[in-house]
C-alpha cells in the first residue's frame, strides 16, 4: 500500500477530464463574478454615501461611470470609444494640473 494519493482524474478519459476541468472553471468564474459584484456594490455605496470634496473625487466618479458606459452596446461605436478615451485623458490631465498647484 502506498501513501501517495491517487489522482482519479488521471484515470478518466480525455473528454471526461476536459468536462471536469470545464465545470471547475465555470464554478470558479461564477465565484469570481459574485465577488466582483459584491465589491462593485460596496464601491457604489461608498460613492453614493460620500460627497466629493475635491475635483479629483468628482473626476474619479466620472471615470467610473464612463467605464460602466464603455462596456455597454451603445458605447461600442468607434467614435464613442474615442470620446470616452479623450474624456478620461482630459480628466486625468486636469487632476494632474490641479495636484501641481500649490
Amino acid at each position: 500500500m502506498t501513501s501517495d494519493p491517487v489522482d482519479l482524474n488521471e484515470r478518466r478519459e480525455l473528454t471526461s477530464r476536459k468536462s471536469v476541468r470545464l465545470r471547475h472553471s465555470l464554478r470558479e468564474l461564477q465565484a469570481e463574478r459574485e465577488s466582483l459584484r459584491e465589491s462593485q456594490d460596496e464601491l457604489e455605496n461608498l460613492l453614493v454615501d460620500t460627497p466629493s470634496t475635491a475635483f479629483a473625487d468628482t473626476a474619479a466618479r466620472a471615470g467610473y461611470l464612463l467605464g460602466l458606459f464603455a462596456e455597454t452596446a451603445e458605447a461600442q461605436h468607434p467614435r464613442r470609444q474615442v470620446l470616452i478615451d479623450q474624456v478620461r485623458t482630459d480628466l486625468q490631465r486636469i487632476c494632474d494640473e490641479t495636484d501641481d498647484k500649490p
